[in-house]
């Protein structure tokens, strides 16, 4: 694994330090919050060669502990895994979600008559797979067999 000390130009003239890493063709960032000023003067140098420093130290702990791209990208596919839900049913999550982060009486109640208005719509043009999940059993028939229990029990149509 390949692992370098970068630098990304500020609108404000400071720059940023991050890492990048690469391996096998997959490549990664991991910004580090760490930032390099415009070296006018001695103290603006003495704080920019502290942080090199400290960019210096990370990357030496990520060269011994690298950390694991492929559990990454497990985590990527199982989130595909995960059972899709239908419009309707993530408009509901949306909602609760939008009451919890403080959203008024009237901006839930707008959410509620969207929601319906797209329902509506969507089955008076016969789009009710996207308002349903699919059947596990016309999966069944449109593949030949069942497919694993870890994976998507619904789906949205392709139209």
């Amino acid at each position: 694994m390949k692992v370098e000390i970068k630098e990304r130009r500020l609108p404000t003239g400071n720059r940023s330090l991050y890492l990048e890493y690469y391996e096998t063709g997959f490549r990664k960032k991991e910004y580090l919050g760490i930032f390099l000023v415009p070296e006018d003067s001695a103290r603006a140098r003495r704080l920019n060669g502290e942080a090199l420093r400290k960019a210096q130290e990370i990357k030496a702990k990520r060269i011994l502990c690298p950390p694991d791209f492929k559990s990454e990208e497990r985590k990527m596919h199982q989130k595909k895994d995960i059972v899709n839900p239908t419009w309707l049913e993530w408009c509901d999550v949306y909602i609760r979600w939008s009451e919890d982060c403080g959203n008024s009486k009237k901006m839930l109640q707008h959410k509620g008559v969207v929601r319906k208005r797209i329902a509506s719509y969507l089955e008076n043009r016969g789009k009710k797979g996207i308002l349903h999940p699919i059947p596990s059993t016309t999966l069944q028939k449109a593949s030949g067999s069942m497919p694993p229990t870890s994976t998507v029990s619904s789906s949205l149509p392709r139209n």
